[in-house]
């Protein structure tokens, strides 16, 4: 019978595992490429990154504490992690966190401004002539 305690482990044979890696191209997209031969290869167009980094922002926000302690942080890209990082700042009550996280998940607040046009001219405003759509107080 085997010791269960002893420091002593079975040899196994390594077994190679594919090596991937991420790179944003100049147009913005992520591209997934795996070595084959020694060569990259192209695997996957991962999008446009601001959309995955937004995606990652909004399943970032939905994790408890719990879940984030079971998490696989090797396989996960960089965007990822960083906004995995960025919720756990904002959940530590980091301001600066909290406020990016929201402008992320929930969007920023438009400001809305309305203008009008009066077209009016010196001698029509000396002559006391009502711009068209404002009303009298």
């Amino acid at each position: 019978m085997k010791d269960p305690f002893s420091l002593q482990s079975e040899s196994k044979a390594l077994e190679p595992k594919d090596i991937y890696y991420n790179e944003v191209d100049d147009h913005g997209h992520v591209c997934k490429y795996k070595i084959e031969s020694g060569a990259p290869v192209m695997v996957a167009d991962l999008g446009d990154i601001k959309k995955l980094f937004n995606k990652a922002i909004q399943r970032a926000a939905m994790l408890t504490p719990e879940m984030i302690t079971t998490l696989d942080f090797g396989s996960m890209t960089h965007i990822e992690l960083a906004a995995i990082k960025l919720a756990v700042y904002a959940a530590a009550g980091d301001l600066k966190a909290t406020q990016e996280l929201f402008d992320r998940v929930l969007g920023k607040a438009k400001l809305v401004s309305e203008s009008t046009n009066l077209n009016l001219t010196i001698d029509d405003i000396l002559n006391g002539v009502q711009p068209q759509g404002v009303l009298d107080a």
